[in-house]
C-alpha cells in the first residue's frame, strides 16, 4: 500500500514502472452479491495503488490517471464454466487467451495490462487503457466467441457502475406492447397518481416500484437485471429517489441509472435525473459530463439546461451557464426557476445556494422566508454536494481515522476506533461532503463520549449487558448505538441517544443480521424473580450465569448451581426459555400453552471455567442446552416430558451420546417440576438426560417409561463414559420387528415446508438431496439384493448412464418419497447409520445445508427469500452432486 508515486504523462514513461509485478492474497468475501473483486483469493499486479485504491474506495490514483487522459479498470467474468477437473489450469488458460486477444494487433497502442486475480466466483484482468472504447470493443468480441456466460468491465472506482460486455442467457421479458416497458399503462397511471402540484407521495411511488419489481421477478415475468435496464422503470425510480431529497436515496438513484444507459439515447430526462443524483452524491465532474451529454441528446428538454447552468457556474464557466439559462428560457419563457438561476449566476451564488429552492414559486418563497418546516431536511441533502476542505480537516483532526481502515462515500464514511481496548465501528451515514459540514463542537462531544467509555456497555433486552459494536451518526445529529449480545448468533440491539448523550432504552430495538425484529420475548421482572427463587429453592443457589442465547423471540441465560454437601454435582439450568409459550399438540391438550426450562446435571469435577470451556468436551452440555432452548423458537417445537431430541447438537462429536430425553428433575426438592408465576401460569422444569443411539431407538419403539425402567440404576448425572444400559436381550421382545426398515429420510417434511411457506420452487426439488445420496450409494454398490431384484429396470438404466439418470421421480413414485434401511446391504446400512442417522459430524443433511450456505453466501442464505429452506433452491445438477 502507498500513496501515488508517479504522474503518468506518456505511455513510454509508464513502461518502466509497470515491469515489476507482486503477488498478493486476500481473505475472500463469500457473499456473491458483494462488490466486484471482494471475492478475490489471489492476484498479481504491477500497479498496486490501483488495487489498493479500489479496495479502500480511494480515487486519488484514478483521478491522477484521468487527468492524464487514461482510464484504468478490469474485466470480470464468470468462472462457472471453467471450474471442473483441472479447473485451475483451465482458469489460467482462459486468462492467457484473453490477455493474448487484448494485446494482439493494435493492443499495445490502446492498453497496458497490469495484472489479474482469481476469486471465488469471478476472474479478473486489470489494465490501463489509452483508448477505452477500442479496448471494450476488442474485449466484447473476444467474450462473445467463448462459452463464458457473462463478462463485464468496471473501473477501479469502487462506486462506479458496471458496463456489461456479455449478458447471461435469459428469456425474453414480458414487455407491455402499449408502453414498450415492463411497466404497463395501468402501472404508469398509478405512479402518476402519486404526483401532485405541490404535495406528492414519492415514498409511496418508490414502494410501488419496489413491490412491482419484486413481484415480477418472483413470478418469472422478468429478471432483476431486465428491470434495472428498463428505461421507464429507471426514469420513475430516479424521480422517486431524487424527490425524496435524502442523501441515501440520491445514492440509490446514482447506482441504479447506469444499467439503463444504453437505452437512454435521445432521452434528456434520463440524463437530467442521473446528473441530479450524481450531484447530490458529490460526484460533480460526472454530473457535468452527463448534463452536457443530455442537452446534446435532447436539446428541447428544458430542465437539462437548468441543471447544466448550475454545474457550469460551479465550475467557473459563467458565460456557458448564462447561455444554458437562455436556452432554457427559449423553451419555457418566463419560467421562475430559470429566472432565479439567472439572477444567482450573476450574483456569484454557490451551487448549494442555487439548489436551495423549490420548484413552486409560492413554496419557494416560504422556504426563503425561513417558514418551511422541511428547510432543515433540504439543507442536509444540499450539504452532501461539495466538500468543505477545512471542515473535513477538522473532522480528521478530531477522530484521526486510520487511512488504511477509512472507507468513504460507499455510500457512507466508515472506520474503526478503539473503545476501552475494543475496536468499534463508526458509521457516518453521509458522504465526505456532508461529513465536512458537521459542527466541530458536536463532533468533539461524540469523540469524548467514545473515549470515556460512556457508551461501552448497555443493559440488553434480557439480563445481560450488550457490548458496543457500532455507532451510527446521521446528518440530523442523531446518534444510534448498536450493541452485540453475548452468544447472540447475529443478534444485536440498538438504542437511540438523547441530546445529553445518555442511551434511551425506551427506543431499544432488537436486530437479527441487521434487520429489525422488535423486542425479544422475556420474563417480566416479577416473573424472573419467581423463576430465580424456584431454582434456588429446588435446585440450589445460582453462583454464576452464562449469557448464552439471544434470538429475535427470546433471551436465555444458563445458570450454574455448584456442587454442595446435599448435591454432589453441578446443575446447569436455563432461565428465559420459559418466557415463550409453546403450543401443545391438539391431540394432547387442545389449545394449551406450556412454558419450560431445562436442567442438566454434571459431575463435580466438570470444568466450567472460561479457559476450559474453549474445549468442546467441557462446553458441550452448555451447547446442548443452548440448542434445545432454541428449538421452540426456530422450529415451533413443543418440548415436554418424554421427548427425545436427535441430531440437534455437536455434542455427538465428542462422545457417543447422540440424543437427549426430557424427564422430571431428579434428586431435587419436592415441587421442582413446576414453578408458578405471579400471574398464575406455570413453568415446567425438565431434566435433560443424554442418550446413546440404541437407547434413543429403544425409547422410540417402547416409550420413555420402559426405557427409564431399563436405566433405573444409571445415574442422572452426565457421564460421557458410562456404558450402554441395553444388551441384545433387551431387543428380543421385539424380534418380530427385527427386519422392519428404519427411515433415513422422508420427503413429506420437505414438501410440507414448500407448501406451508409457499416457496417459489418446484416440489421435485424436495427430492434433490435424497436422489444425490441414493445415486452415490448405487455407484458404491451399497444396495441390497432385494433392491436390485425389485428395481432392476431402474438399476439397468442407471448403470448405463449414472449422471444422466434422474432418480427423483423414482424416489417419489416407487419408493414413496422415502429412503429406508431395506434399500441397502449391511455395509450401506452401517454407513447410513453413521452418516445419515446421527447429528454429529460428518452428517449428510448438515453437509447439504452447509453446501447451500456456500453456494448462496451468508446474506442470501439467511434472507426471507428462502425462509430457512435454502437447500431446496440449489440447482439440481452435476456440480451439486460432485460438491
Amino acid at each position: 500500500k502507498g500513496e501515488p508515486v508517479w504522474n503518468m504523462t506518456t505511455r513510454q514513461g509508464t513502461t518502466l514502472y509497470l515491469e515489476s509485478y507482486l503477488g498478493y492474497k486476500l481473505e475472500p468475501n463469500e457473499d456473491p452479491e458483494a462488490d466486484w473483486r471482494l471475492d478475490t483469493m489471489v492476484g498479481s499486479t504491477c500497479c498496486a495503488p490501483l488495487v489498493n485504491g479500489y479496495l479502500d474506495a480511494d480515487n486519488d490514483f484514478m483521478d491522477a490517471l484521468q487527468a492524464d487522459g487514461a482510464a484504468a479498470g478490469f474485466f470480470c467474468y464468470s468462472l462457472d464454466t471453467l471450474r471442473e477437473e483441472k479447473g485451475t489450469e483451465k482458469i489460467f488458460g482462459f486468462r492467457d487467451k484473453l490477455e493474448e486477444a487484448l494485446t494482439a494487433g493494435d493492443g499495445p497502442e490502446i492498453l497496458t495490462l497490469t495484472g489479474g486475480a482469481t476469486g471465488l466466483f469471478c476472474g479478473y484482468v486489470d489494465f490501463i487503457a489509452w483508448d477505452i472504447r477500442a479496448v471494450l470493443q476488442k474485449a466484447k468480441e473476444f467474450f462473445e466467441g467463448t462459452d463464458i456466460p457473462w463478462a463485464s468491465f468496471h473501473t477501479f472506482r469502487r462506486e462506479a457502475g458496471t458496463v456489461a460486455l456479455k449478458h447471461p442467457p435469459e428469456g425474453e421479458p414480458q414487455v407491455d406492447p402499449e408502453t414498450g416497458s415492463l411497466l404497463s399503462a395501468a402501472d404508469i397511471q398509478a405512479l402518476e397518481g402519486f404526483c401532485g402540484d405541490t404535495a406528492s407521495y414519492f415514498g409511496k411511488m418508490y414502494s410501488y416500484l419496489m413491490e412491482f419489481m419484486e413481484k415480477g421477478v418472483s413470478e418469472g415475468r422478468f429478471t432483476a437485471r431486465q428491470a434495472r435496464r428498463d428505461l421507464q422503470i429507471a426514469l420513475w425510480y430516479a424521480y422517486a429517489c431524487n424527490n425524496l431529497d435524502e442523501y441515501t436515496m440520491y445514492y440509490r438513484a446514482a447506482q441504479w441509472m447506469p444499467d439503463s444507459e444504453e437505452h437512454a439515447r435521445g432521452c434528456g430526462m434520463w440524463y437530467y435525473r442521473y446528473s441530479c443524483a450524481l450531484m447530490y452524491c458529490g460526484r460533480l465532474e460526472e454530473a457535468l459530463q452527463y448534463s452536457e451529454q443530455g442537452v446534446k441528446e435532447e436539446p428541447d428538454y428544458p430542465w437539462g439546461w437548468l441543471q447544466l447552468g448550475k454545474l457550469r457556474a460551479h465550475f467557473g464557466d459563467r458565460a456557458g451557464a448564462l447561455e444554458a439559462v437562455e436556452q432554457g428560457l427559449r423553451l419555457v419563457p418566463g419560467d421562475y426557476e430559470f429566472l432565479t438561476l439567472q439572477k444567482e449566476i450573476n450574483e456569484g451564488a454557490t451551487i448549494e445556494q442555487m439548489e436551495y429552492h423549490w420548484i413552486d414559486p409560492g413554496c419557494d418563497r416560504t422556504l426563503q422566508a425561513g417558514l418551511d418546516p422541511d428547510a432543515d431536511d433540504k439543507q442536509r441533502a444540499i450539504s452532501c454536494i461539495t466538500v468543505d476542505g477545512a471542515g473535513l480537516a477538522r473532522f480528521v483532526e478530531i477522530f484521526q481515522p486510520d487511512p488504511a481502515d477509512y472507507e468513504k462515500d460507499t455510500p457512507y464514511c466508515t472506520f474503526h476506533t478503539a473503545v476501552e481496548g475494543r475496536q468499534v465501528e463508526l458509521v457516518f451515514r453521509m458522504n465526505e461532503a456532508g461529513l465536512s459540514k458537521l459542527d466541530g463542537d458536536w463532533l468533539r462531544a461524540q469523540k469524548a463520549r467514545l473515549d470515556s467509555g460512556f457508551w461501552s456497555t448497555c443493559p440488553g433486552p434480557g439480563t445481560g449487558d450488550g457490548e458496543l459494536a457500532t455507532v451510527l451518526f446521521d446528518l440530523d445529529y442523531s446518534v444510534t448505538l448498536i450493541y452485540r449480545l453475548p452468544g447472540g448468533e447475529g443478534v444485536t440491539f440498538q438504542v437511540g441517544v438523547g441530546e445529553d448523550g445518555i442511551p434511551d432504552r425506551s427506543s431499544l430495538v432488537l436486530l437479527k443480521d441487521g434487520e429489525s425484529v422488535g423486542p425479544a420475548e422475556c420474563y417480566t421482572q416479577e416473573e424472573m424473580e419467581a423463576v430465580e427463587e424456584h431454582i434456588a429453592a429446588h435446585l440450589g443457589p445460582v453462583e454464576n450465569v452464562f449469557h448464552e442465547l439471544v434470538s429475535p423471540d427470546i433471551h436465555v441465560d444458563i445458570c450454574v448451581v455448584e456442587p454442595s454437601a446435599e448435591r454432589d454435582y453441578y446443575t446447569l439450568v436455563t432461565m428465559g426459555m420459559g418466557a415463550r409459550r409453546m403450543k401443545v399438540p391438539e391431540e394432547l391438550a387442545e389449545h394449551r400453552l406450556e412454558r419450560a426450562e431445562l436442567a442438566i446435571a454434571l459431575p463435580p469435577d466438570w470444568k466450567l471455567d472460561q479457559e476450559s470451556l474453549k474445549d468442546e468436551r467441557w462446553y458441550w452440555p452448555i451447547g446442548l442446552l443452548k440448542v434445545l432452548a432454541r428449538l421452540p423458537i426456530a422450529n415451533d417445537t413443543w418440548l415436554g416430558w418424554g421427548h427425545t431430541m436427535d441430531k440437534q447438537s455437536p455434542f455427538a462429536e465428542t462422545t457417543d451420546l447422540c440424543a437427549a430425553l426430557l424427564i422430571s428433575p431428579q434428586d431435587a426438592e419436592e415441587g421442582a417440576e413446576v414453578c408458578t408465576l405471579p400471574g398464575g401460569e406455570e413453568v415446567n422444569f425438565y431434566q435433560v438426560l443424554p442418550l446413546y443411539r440404541d437407547e434413543m431407538e429403544y425409547k422410540q419403539k417402547y416409550g420413555a417409561e420402559k426405557l427409564l425402567e431399563k436405566m433405573e440404576d444409571v445415574s442422572f448425572v452426565v457421564d460421557p463414559e458410562r456404558p450402554d444400559v441395553l444388551g441384545p436381550e433387551d431387543w428380543e421382545e421385539d424380534a418380530g420387528d427385527a427386519d422392519e426398515a428404519w427411515v433415513l429420510d422422508d420427503v413429506r417434511g420437505h414438501l410440507e415446508s414448500i407448501r406451508e411457506k409457499q416457496l417459489p420452487v418446484d416440489e421435485i426439488n424436495a427430492y434433490n438431496h435424497l436422489a444425490i445420496y441414493l445415486r452415490w450409494c448405487m455407484e458404491q454398490d451399497l444396495m441390497s439384493l432385494e433392491f436390485l431384484e425389485r428395481c432392476w429396470d431402474t438399476v439397468e438404466e442407471f448403470n448405463a448412464d449414472p449422471a444422466g439418470t434422474d432418480l427423483r421421480p423414482f424416489i417419489r413414485d416407487v419408493l414413496g418419497g422415502q429412503l429406508f434401511s431395506a434399500l441397502f446391504d449391511d455395509e450401506g446400512t452401517a454407513f447410513a447409520r453413521y452418516y445419515y442417522g446421527q447429528g454429529g459430524q460428518p452428517y449428510y443433511p448438515g453437509d447439504v445445508d452447509a453446501y447451500a450456505l456456500r453456494y448462496f453466501g451468508p446474506e442470501r442464505y439467511h434472507s426471507e427469500e428462502f425462509q430457512d429452506e435454502a437447500y431446496l433452491f440449489v440447482p439440481f445438477d452435476e456440480d451439486y452432486y460432485q460438491a
